[in-house]
C-alpha cells in the first residue's frame, strides 16, 4: 500500500499499488498471454484464431479416418485404405484382362467373399462418392468456425452424424 496525494489539495489517500511481473515477449502462433490472478503469473490463453485452427486440425485429422474406414458395398465390407484401393485397382487391371474375372476377396470383417470387377468399380465408385461428401461437409465445417465468435462456438462445430455410409 502506498500514500498518494489526491490531487485536489487534501490528505494522501492509500492505494493499492500492484506491479505485475514482466509479460513474457516468447510469441506462441494462436495464443497471447493473460494475467492470472489466481495463478499470480502470466498465463498462455488461446487466441479465437488459435481455437480455430486446433479445431480444424482436429475436425480434419476425423475426416481423414472416415475417408479410410471400411465401405459396405453390396452388402460387404470393404477395406479402403491406400493399400487396399491400390490392390482394388490391380484387380480391375487383371479383370480387364481376363474374361469373367472372379477371386476370393478377404473383407474388412475378415470374412471371404468371391468378387467381380463390377462389384470393386463400385467399391471405387462409393469412396470417391464419399471422398466427395466428407470434403463437401469439411468445408461447410470451416465455413461454420470462420463465423464462430466465441470459443463455445468454435467447439461446437462437430461432424454430422449422417457422415456414415449407407450400403452403396
Amino acid at each position: 500500500m502506498q500514500l498518494v496525494d489526491d490531487g485536489m489539495g487534501g490528505e494522501a489517500v492509500p492505494v493499492v499499488v500492484s506491479r505485475l511481473p514482466p509479460r513474457p515477449d516468447r510469441v506462441v502462433e494462436g495464443s497471447a498471454w493473460d494475467w492470472s490472478d489466481d495463478a499470480a503469473d502470466w498465463v498462455l490463453l488461446p487466441t479465437l484464431d488459435g481455437l480455430r485452427a486446433r479445431r480444424w486440425a482436429a475436425l480434419r485429422e476425423q475426416r481423414n479416418d472416415l475417408e479410410v474406414s471400411p465401405l459396405r458395398v453390396d452388402g460387404m465390407l470393404f477395406d479402403v485404405d491406400e493399400r487396399a484401393v491400390a490392390r482394388i485397382g490391380l484387380a480391375l487391371k487383371e479383370a480387364e484382362l481376363t474374361p469373367g474375372w472372379s477371386e476370393p476377396w478377404t473383407l474388412a470383417d475378415d470374412s471371404i467373399s468371391t468378387i467381380t470387377a463390377p462389384v470393386l468399380m463400385r467399391v471405387l465408385l462409393a469412396l470417391a462418392a464419399r471422398g466427395r461428401r466428407l470434403h463437401r461437409a469439411g468445408r461447410a465445417l470451416r465455413q461454420q468456425l470462420a463465423e464462430a465468435t466465441t470459443a463455445a462456438d468454435i467447439e461446437a462445430v462437430t461432424w454430422p452424424e449422417e457422415t456414415t455410409d449407407a450400403d452403396a
